[in-house]
This record gives structure tokens, sequence and C-alpha cells, in this order.
């Protein structure tokens, strides 16, 4: 029996339907394509947090000051805490105030997604993900992040 289980959530995971457009949740409960939000003209920084990340905690106030400082670059932030960790994901928010919107996901979501986007395993948070201003995948990043290599990086490929 447990043989059959493991076979039916394995098929189940494999051939799961998966859109290319990543859809995820604002903290009201309302679906968003992240796909929307790419492409209109700025370079689009994409951070994965979760309420008990250090590093993300940490990061959130020089990413949001990035956000604030550069007309060229948005950035948005993606919750991996799913709903039954959104009033946890929400407490973080209000407490970091982060300049920019922040979306809600889960880990398998954004595994998945991530997978599909970069070919690579998601790793952890913070991770980025770097979106040209045509919406094109330029970079990803497990790991802190360094503003300075980022805007290198942005003022290089520009």
């Amino acid at each position: 029996m447990k043989k059959i289980l493991l076979i039916l959530s394995l098929s189940l995971f494999i051939y799961a339907p998966f859109s290319s457009a990543f859809e995820v949740e604002d903290f009201n409960g309302s679906k968003v394509l992240l796909d929307e939000k790419m492409g209109l003209g700025k370079w689009t920084l994409v951070m994965f947090w979760a309420h008990d990340c250090g590093v993300c905690r940490a990061e959130f106030p020089l990413f949001s000051d990035l956000h604030i400082r550069r007309d060229d670059i948005d950035v948005l932030g993606i919750s991996i805490d799913g709903a039954e960790n959104k009033h946890l994901a929400q407490s973080f928010l209000e407490s970091s105030k982060p300049s920019f919107s922040s979306y809600l996901s889960t880990l398998t979501m954004v595994g998945l997604n991530y997978q599909a986007i970069t070919e690579e395993a998601f790793r952890g948070t913070p991770t980025f993900l770097l979106f040209t201003p045509k919406g094109e995948l330029i970079g990803n990043m497990p790991g802190k992040l360094s503003i300075s290599a980022l805007e290198g990086f942005i003022e290089r490929n520009s």
C-alpha cells in the first residue's frame, strides 16, 4: 500500500501542470502573475525570503534602499512561508517596512517554478532572480547578494 501511495505521489508531482506564468498572492489574497511584473522597462530583482531567515532580515533594508535609490530597478519580494505562516510573514513585513512589494507563495511552488525557470534546484532563502528591462532572466543567485556587485553587473549589461 505504501509503495502505491509513493508512486501515486510521485506521478502527481511529476505530472502536475506547470505554467510558465509564476502565480503568487498579494497579502490580501489576490492572485498575481509574476510575469506581469517583468519587462516593464526596468531591471527586476526578485528576492525569495522567509520570515525566519536571518540573512533576509539583514538584507531587507539594503534592498529597500536600492529600490528607492534606483529608478531603473524594481525589487519584488516573494515569501515562501505559505498560507499557514502568512501571519508570520506579515509580521516580518510590518517590522522591516520594505519599500518594495512582497507576495506570498509556498516552498513547493517556488521550488517548481524556480527549477523550471533556472534549470537549477531551489536551495533556500534568500535567493535572487534578476530580469532585464525586457523581462528576460539574466541571472540567479542563492544566498547573500552584494548590492555593489549587483549594480556593477547591471551597469555592465545595460
